[in-house]
């Protein structure tokens, strides 16, 4: 939506602070999960598991607990509860006391809505749509008529928000605005405690808010707005530099004007997911990294992790003037580091960090006697043999260099360091089949899908409510491949006719689907089970590619990229606009892109481009088929994308760089081409240069790892492995 256009953890490092020594962290957290006026089906559950993680987070970095505010229902230590009159005081407060060089932080998550603007205003003339954006606080009342267009109790209306952070900025400080809510009138259903996902909006009805108020609002304003709300998404060239004592901002939204802000019980698939904002939880996911990064990358880490949730009806929008600025000021990474505590007679080791802090099974930990040890002093090393939320079981694991030591020889009390992420290439997939009634006519063949699994896949299979990466919908008369947003819509359901039409045009551009009529004998079952197989490989290879991409975004950066990357679009009219990484511009029919690419560095590059389609087809751009792929210092190559739109929806360009190793074959991943989920023959795959990238690939793509018996862990890119994912959206008929 568009509202805007010290204690420490005892066993982290202190985070490097803002540029100025005087300079404060300063932070104000809205989250509001109940509505006492409003029915049982719109209160919400994760922003207080939001505000709780966040709160965690932040005084991990270093932010003072005087200088943290939390207004939220059921956080513990919540200064108090999200009312209007709260968040207005709070703003106030931060206005009053931010001074030049402050961090401040703005955090809400709750529901959002509009309402029609007050023509009669400044503020509402400059509205285009004649819509109000509003956050809605705890004690949100109904719509009241009033001279002009009349306002919705207690409601947060963007330009109020916008004129304390306006106050905040003059003094100097640098704001960053996440706003984890939406007003999208499309799809929406409420929900309840056994529902995996919920939508951050309110429909106006809601509040009261007659139709023809709205509709007079709309018919009354100028229609120039997009989807970015009044401060465009920035496509030019990098971000001013920011003098020093000079304020600024960047603003994170979770949806564009006309999509849902999800919440879902995160991380997926997981037995103790709770509920979260997905948006907020991948950009604590980042934050959680303990990198430095500039805001646009983590824009675009966000947008990556998002690809490899199989999310693609949500586009985060990430704007400001300041975007390449260091994400809270932060300029070294931070040692990744937790207490370790023996117990009992075994020496059970477990680790105070689990799957929120980005450990997750297979991780390698150094176990150290000191907080203040290097890895490389370690007494032994772990492997992660079950990890929770804010826990993991580990394992001591052979070493080179170092001793396998008994565990009941190790100290209680223990401090462990990450030193080695664990890639996670498996496909969760939920298997619905309700819809086909008993006897399903497909049974046999779903059953024998289950049992044979799917080749170059590593499927864990699930049962609704849960949610996984895909859903594998079985009617009747169809079979279909649903995302997680999508996983529990049902059309048939919807009352009015309008709505039923818009949900079935979602399923159509979101799923894939295959009609199938039943056969009598066992080659039709037989033809069912192996189509369905290719469908979810299909599925499984372009989500473990992005999921590479995000896993990169995490490993610590030594440097720039060698490779220098930019992207120009070219519209039919002639137009041309710069690409950045971390936006999603809308692109259409007859557009080209222009890829220019320079190695920079002193050793030759191996690039390839990879295409990600809406179908989960991958297409491989450069290079042409018998073409070398090598890039030689100094070296320039460029291509040119002719858009089409055969596909629709989120589409990515992935370009692949791995610095060449003296004499080495070239690293070339063109076997990862496939066509998309149009239920076809898979194509053969080929063969390419054997080494620890190529193999992380393979892995990914085709679960290699499940067939080596001396080594069956899932790899992941050396250090001279970079990727950079360019997003943008294909609209029909534009």
């Amino acid at each position: 939506m568009s509202l805007l256009t010290r204690t420490l953890l005892p066993l982290m490092l202190l985070w490097p602070c803002a540029e100025h020594a005087l300079a404060a962290q300063r932070a104000l957290l809205v989250g509001v999960s109940e509505y006492p006026s409003l029915p049982e089906r719109f209160q919400l559950s994760g922003p207080r598991n939001d505000m709780a993680r966040m709160k965690a987070l932040l005084a991990q970095r270093g932010f003072a607990a005087a200088d943290t505010v939390v207004l939220a229902d059921g956080v513990e230590g919540a200064q108090g509860l999200p009312t209007r009159a709260a968040i207005l005081a709070a703003l106030e407060h931060l206005a009053q006391e931010a001074r030049p060089g402050d961090q401040v932080l703005l955090y809400f998550a709750g529901h959002g809505s509009q309402e029609p603007a007050d023509r009669s205003t400044e503020a509402g003339r400059q509205e285009p749509d004649g819509l109000f954006e509003i956050f809605l606080p705890r004690d949100v009342g109904a719509w009241t008529e009033g001279q002009g267009s009349g306002h919705v109790a207690n409601a947060l209306v963007d330009h109020e928000i916008r004129a304390k952070v306006d106050q905040i900025i003059g003094r100097g400080a640098f704001v960053w605005g996440i706003f984890d809510a939406c007003h999208s009138a499309t799809l929406v259903r409420g929900g309840n405690d056994a529902d995996e996902i919920q939508y951050r909006h309110l429909d106006p009805a809601v509040l009261g808010i007659p139709a023809r108020a709205m509709d007079h609002a709309q018919a009354d304003a100028i229609k120039t707005r997009g989807g970015a709300g009044p401060e465009a998404v920035s496509t030019g060239a990098a971000s001013p530099q920011r003098r020093q004592g000079q304020g600024g901002g960047v603003y994170f939204y979770a949806a564009q004007t006309t999509e849902l802000a999800p919440e879902m019980r995160l991380p997926l698939g997981d037995p103790e997911r709770r509920p979260y904002g997905l948006f907020g939880f991948t950009i604590m996911d980042g934050l959680a990294t303990g990198l430095p990064m500039t805001y646009r990358q983590l824009g675009q880490y966000v947008l990556s992790r998002y690809g490899s949730l199989n999310q693609a009806r949500v586009t985060p929008i990430f704007t400001g003037e300041l975007l390449d600025e260091a994400v809270l000021g932060q300029q070294a990474p931070v040692v990744r580091q937790w207490p370790v505590t023996r117990t009992g007679a075994d020496g059970v080791l477990t680790l105070a960090a689990g799957v929120l802090s980005r450990v997750s099974e297979g991780s390698v930990i150094a176990l150290v006697a000191s907080p203040l040890d290097p890895a490389d002093k370690a007494l032994a090393k772990a492997v992660v043999k079950k990890a929770g939320l804010n826990s993991s079981e580990l394992a001591l694991a052979d070493s080179a260099g170092v001793a396998l030591p008994a565990p009941a020889s190790l100290p209680t009390n223990l401090y462990g360091i990450l030193t080695q992420p664990a890639p996670q290439y498996g496909l969760k997939v939920v298997l619905d089949a309700r819809a086909c009634g008993k006897p399903c006519p497909h049974g046999d063949a779903i059953s024998a899908l289950q049992k044979d699994g799917v080749p170059g896949a590593d499927v864990q299979w699930l049962t609704p409510p849960a949610m996984g990466d895909i859903t594998l919908q079985v009617g009747k008369d169809h079979v279909r491949l649903l995302p997680p947003g999508l996983s529990s819509l049902q059309c048939q359901s919807v009352r009015s006719a309008s709505e039923r039409s818009r949900c079935e045009e979602e399923l159509a551009a979101s799923a894939q689907t295959l009609r199938w009529r039943p056969g009598k004998g066992p080659e039709d079952l037989q033809a069912l089970k192996r189509q369905v197989q290719e469908g979810l490989h299909a599925v499984s290879r372009s989500v473990n590619l992005l999921k590479i991409a995000a896993n990169l975004e995490e490993q610590a950066r030594t440097g720039a990229s060698r490779l220098q990357v930019s992207l120009v679009r070219l519209t039919k009219a002639g137009a041309r606009a710069v690409l950045q990484p971390g936006q999603v511009p809308a692109l259409a029919d007859g557009d080209e892109v222009e890829i220019r690419m320079k190695n920079t560095g002193l050793n030759p590059v191996d690039v390839t481009l990879v295409y990600l389609d809406a179908a989960h087809g991958i297409s491989i751009l450069f290079p042409q088929q018998g073409s070398s792929n090598r890039v030689e210092p100094g070296a320039e190559e460029s291509e040119v994308i002719a858009v089409n739109d055969s596909t629709t929806g989120l589409e990515r360009l992935m370009v692949v760089a791995v610095e060449a190793q003296p004499k080495s074959e070239r690293a070339d991943f063109s076997f990862l081409a496939q066509p998309g989920v149009k239920w076809r023959d898979a194509t053969v795959r080929g063969a390419g240069a054997l080494d620890e990238d190529i193999d992380a690939f393979r892995d990914a793509g085709f679960a290699d790892f499940k067939t080596r018996a001396a080594d069956p862990k899932p790899k992941a890119p050396s250090s001279r492995t970079r990727m950079q994912v360019f997003h943008w959206k294909i609209q029909k008929g534009s």
